[in-house]
């Protein structure tokens, strides 16, 4: 079952606290944050609080020194959820998301004008259910597309004349029993 979210009533709200949780999950300090962005003390205060000015710039230097994700802050503070932030700060799901924006800008170009909306909801809500669906089973897409293990290696103590077996125990074809030929 899904759990509500907490009414977050503002995107500054929802601005400063997925700023100021990250740098908890940092470890960092709003002192040691303020010297690291270059301004002062008080300006951090500020930034770090969603007051003022949006400044993107600002948003991204911070997330280059926490190693978090620039795109997920904004998007966190544009759906009101600071937690989304939170939890891509890791895998950088958004900054991933860019990337494959410009691979489609540079594929589909100026054609990006004729699609319509209903098929661009239906895309990304096949993408996302795909994506809630490995989250909440905690598959690892990248494991089962590597595979599930790695083949077994060859064991050095193999004596080489010892007939070899295929996966249903048969001896192998090509094995090295076979006759010279």
């Amino acid at each position: 079952m899904i759990e509500p979210k907490a009414v977050v009533p503002s995107r500054s709200e929802a601005l400063g606290q997925a700023l100021r949780t990250l740098r908890k999950l940092r470890g960092r300090r709003p002192g040691e944050m303020a010297v690291l962005l270059g301004i002062s003390r008080r300006a951090y205060e500020y930034f770090e609080a969603g007051k003022g000015p949006l400044n993107v710039d600002r948003v991204h230097l911070f997330a280059q020194i926490l190693d978090v994700d620039p795109f997920a802050i904004l998007t966190a503070m544009e759906i009101r959820s600071p937690q989304f932030a939170v939890a891509c700060a890791d895998h950088k799901m958004m900054t991933l998301m860019m990337v494959a924006a410009q691979e489609f800008d540079a594929v589909a170009g100026a054609d990006t004008a004729r699609l319509n909306a209903a098929t661009i909801i239906a895309g990304f809500t096949r993408v996302f259910d795909a994506l809630a669906r490995e989250a909440r089973e905690g598959e690892d897409f990248a494991e089962r597309w590597l595979g599930e293990a790695e083949p077994p290696a060859p064991s050095p103590t193999a004596d080489p004349e010892t007939p070899t077996h295929d996966a249903e125990g048969d001896p192998d074809p090509d094995s090295s029993d076979k006759p010279d030929g």
